[in-house]
């Protein structure tokens, strides 16, 4: 994997050459942004010369449907929006190619077209549609179709690209890999200028106030990251920029802005981001600081910040209208709300009947999570990561969670997933309470978490509404995964330990990790019994990706996925040593990025048997030896120990490793210190 940027000019350059002209249709046409375009910076991920399938990734709300617009623009090649398709599947992969190029045999006549260019976007929207079978049809039907000459720019989420990119490299084809990343120093600046120059009441941007005042905004942001690339990274990110393009719109004094943010000193960049979007709805009560008076009423109890969010909630999420107890008087209510009925209409956080940014969403919701609409947490989650990090502001007190409430946090936490950084959720149970934390970084920054408590609806069951991807559970009551749909996605990057486990639907499916990275196991463990889905469609895609521990007997075709419970054994050894070596060894990851392997605590704990001070003292002998070094809540595995890195589940793992003879002492040491 490369840590290598690309310029929008360059992935263009990359791409001229013949574009798949034809018909058209009403979801596949040429198209073009709507209002301005600002060039974003990519990450190379992996980018060879003669690779005919681009994947091109983006967190929710990074621009990936602008950039795919205007590549289309530049390259006259059109873009399949699968989101105004209503299936995905390889019938509509023909009908469609058909109809575009007019003519049946449409694969026929890739050949002669000289390597024609189709870009297809909402890859995300359309897999969450349809059935594991459909999609594999549709993603089979692709790969034929760039076998036979068709270059394609596929743009979706992390992990629906990394599965696409297994899928693709599978069928013997070349990929590159581009991220889109962010906007860097100067695009920001041009971004920020062109979406308040070309607003309602446009600002003269080259007043020196404003640019003082823009520029102190922007430092503040950066500054509680101590790597630049990292800094850039999260403010060059359009949604972070929306916020300091509303908190500079309709501002009277730039000076005093400049001022006060010159004197920030945030802990952590949502912190900073936050109290951006706390002065922009503040700012909005003081407006209304006369109609207050001309009421007989006090400016600071009316339109408050939860007053607000909660008309928000009420106008665009269809939630209940905002309680007015405070203003006693019928007739002065109704007044109140017929005289802040403009000002509710044109609030900087929404666009019509929409959300004007997903940050907005995001930040309305922190204000009002326990009473805002499940759906609304939903749709929150699904379109940013801007929920999951505004929610792990520095809290003193673990969150309260319910478990759709966790289910809408895990999505926003895999919505604002880059590839190079890793997204971690762990559940576990100690005495009667369930709780966790949720984790998103690499190497090179701070991680952003929320630690939390699962209150449930019933003690002796969790109940997962949301992704199978990226979790860790180890509890002693039940797990339940109720259907949502026909089939259940399980992975990738998945452990889930309980008495009983119960996964409802009738097929499951597994999503796999790009051919570079482990990391797309799927682990079941039980005490008591295992109820799984009658199906597997299709297969796991390799015989280790799947491991069940179950003491009562499976049905087909679960029963080849079983494995025994026996632990290693090895003279002077704790029997949970080894496994918790082998856990370490598969769970630090690079993550494509280069810098060394590392994995998030609570996931490591979670997947092993060492426990809390057990746990504590491997790792205090791990980092006494050089083996690792910790850092926050990760642990990184030390590159001056590469050499002796195995992978459990390759070559026989520790036992048919060149390097026991190195970690048996280790593992002896452990195993001493062990309380």
């Amino acid at each position: 994997m490369a840590d290598d940027t690309a310029t929008f000019s360059e992935l263009h350059a990359r791409l001229l050459g013949t574009p798949l002209s034809g018909n058209g249709t009403t979801a596949l046409a040429v198209r073009a942004p709507k209002g301005f375009f600002v060039e974003p910076r990519f990450d190379a991920i992996q980018s060879p010369e003669t690779a005919g399938v681009m994947l091109l990734s983006a967190r929710g709300a990074a621009g990936k449907s602008t950039t795919a617009d205007e590549l289309s623009r530049l390259l006259g090649a059109p873009v399949w929006r699968l989101e105004d398709e209503s299936t995905a599947s390889s019938s509509l992969v023909s009908w469609t190619l058909a109809r575009h190029l007019g003519v049946m045999d449409w694969m026929a006549e890739l050949p002669q077209m000289n390597r024609p260019l189709l870009i297809i976007d909402s890859l995300d929207e359309a897999r969450a549609r349809v059935s594991a079978s459909s999609w594999s049809e549709f993603v089979g039907a692709l790969i034929r179709a760039s076998k036979a000459g068709l270059r394609l720019v596929l743009l979706g989420r992390t992990l629906t690209l990394e599965d696409l990119g297994a899928q693709f490299e599978s069928g013997d084809l070349d990929v590159a890999w581009y991220e889109v990343s962010h906007f860097d120093a100067e695009a920001q600046i041009t971004y920020i200028d062109a979406r308040v120059a070309g607003s309602k009441h446009p600002i003269d941007t080259t007043q020196v106030t404003y640019r003082a005042a823009r520029s102190a905004v922007l430092t503040a942001l950066r500054e509680p990251l101590a790597d630049a690339s990292s800094a850039e990274k999260f403010v060059g990110y359009p949604p972070v920029l929306e916020a300091v393009v509303a908190l500079l719109l309709d501002h009277r004094n730039f000076q005093a802005v400049a001022d006060e943010f010159q004197s920030s000193s945030p802990s952590s960049r949502a912190e900073m981001l936050y109290k951006i979007l706390d002065k922009i709805i503040l700012r909005e009560q003081e407006k209304l600081a006369d109609v207050a008076l001309d009421l007989g009423l006090r400016p600071e109890d009316v339109y408050t910040p939860q007053e607000q969010a909660n008309w928000l909630l009420n106008a665009l999420e269809d939630a209940a209208s905002p309680d007015l107890s405070h203003i006693a008087d019928d007739q002065q209510k109704a007044r109140y709300i017929e005289d802040t009925e403009e000002f509710r209409r044109d609030h900087p956080f929404r666009d019509e009947g929409r959300w004007a940014s997903p940050v907005f969403q995001a930040y309305v919701l922190t204000l009002t999570f326990h009473e805002a609409p499940i759906s609304a947490l939903v749709d929150a989650g699904d379109a940013s990561g801007m929920l999951f990090e505004l929610m792990s502001v520095p809290n003193a007190e673990k969150l309260d969670l319910d478990e759709r409430q966790f289910a809408a946090l895990h999505r926003s936490l895999l919505s604002g997933q880059r590839y190079s950084a890793d997204a971690a959720v762990s559940i576990s149970e100690e005495e009667t309470m369930v709780g966790g934390t949720f984790s998103l970084g690499d190497s090179k920054v701070e991680s952003s978490t929320i630690d939390f408590i699962l209150q449930r609806a019933n003690k002796e069951v969790v109940v997962l509404h949301g992704p199978l991807t990226n979790l860790t559970v180890d509890i002693k009551c039940d797990l339940h995964v109720p259907a949502h749909g026909d089939d259940v996605a399980l992975g990738p990057d998945l452990s889930m330990s309980a008495r009983s486990i119960t996964i409802e639907g009738t097929s499951a499916a597994f999503g796999r990790r790009d051919s570079g990275e482990e990391g797309d196991e799927v682990f079941l463990s039980v005490t008591e019994k295992c109820a799984l889905p009658p199906t597997i469609a299709p297969p796991p895609p390799r015989s280790s990706t799947l491991e069940i521990e179950s003491p009562t007997p499976l049905a087909y075709p679960w029963t080849d996925y079983v494995v025994a419970v026996q632990p290693e054994v090895l003279p002077n050894v704790d029997p949970r040593v080894p496994r918790f070596l082998d856990r370490l060894m598969d769970l630090t990851r690079t993550h494509g990025h280069g810098g060394p392997r590392a994995t998030f605590f609570h996931k490591l704990k979670g997947r092993q048997a060492l426990k809390r001070e057990s746990l504590n003292a491997a790792l205090q002998v791990l980092s006494g030896k050089g083996v690792i070094y910790l850092a926050g809540d990760m642990i990184f595995y030390s590159p001056d120990w590469e050499k002796y890195r195995y992978y459990s589940k390759a070559n026989g793992g520790l036992d048919g490793s060149i390097h026991l003879g190195v970690w048996k002492p280790i593992m002896e040491d452990i195993t001493e210190a062990l309380p």
